[in-house]
């Protein structure tokens, strides 16, 4: 049985949220989607950083092009958000400094994977930046043109197939209960945001 098969079930789980249903469904405030990306980027930082003291990238000099923290960053600056971090993103961070290479790899391959393939429906339906939003790009005199989509990066993969590819090759299907654990952190999180928006 596949890694994907063994965590068939708490995915589709973290799909029927009230969060996730609302990142597909093109009606997510600018509000809401910065929040999101500010908490996310903080798990990213942590996550692919931790991936990179652990030597993942240096023997895989390829995957780099996997991460995510600067395409988080560049999308960040578009949408408002609190300098507030959701309890569940406090509680993934630390738990993520203290996971093993291989729990690493299953981690990424919760959020880098599901980035790679879910992340492409809702690159089409998150918010188009508002004008009148307080993003970090506000009093720069040139912008970017907001008609070429430029604040969905972080669903933007260069060598997609490739990455798919080499992330394929270092898991197994023994890193299934740490998934599982990745995705429960993915639905708690979920669950923060729910309540601050009282969805």
């Amino acid at each position: 049985m596949s890694l994907k098969k063994l965590t068939d079930s708490i995915h589709k789980k973290a799909e029927q949220t009230k969060w996730s249903q609302l990142l597909v469904s093109g009606d997510m405030t600018c509000k809401q989607y910065g929040q999101y990306l500010y908490n996310l980027l903080y798990i990213y930082s942590v996550l692919e950083t931790k991936a990179d003291r652990l030597g993942i990238f240096k023997d895989h000099p390829k995957l780099r092009d996997i991460q995510r923290i600067w395409p988080l960053t560049l999308d960040r600056g578009w949408f408002p958000y609190e300098n507030e971090y959701e309890p569940t993103t406090h509680e993934y961070v630390e738990y993520l400094e203290s996971c093993t290479r291989e729990q690493i790899l299953a981690h990424m391959y919760v959020r880098h994977f599901g980035d790679m393939y879910g992340g492409q429906i809702i690159a089409k339906k998150a918010p188009r930046p508002d004008e009148d939003s307080s993003w970090e790009y506000r009093d720069q005199e040139s912008l970017p043109d907001l008609d070429e989509e430029c604040w969905t990066e972080y669903f933007n993969f260069e060598n997609k197939s490739e990455l798919i590819s080499i992330m394929r090759s270092l898991l197994t299907n023994e890193m299934a209960d740490e998934a599982i654990h990745g995705f429960k952190y993915a639905i708690n999180l979920f669950n923060d945001l729910e309540n601050r928006f009282d969805l």
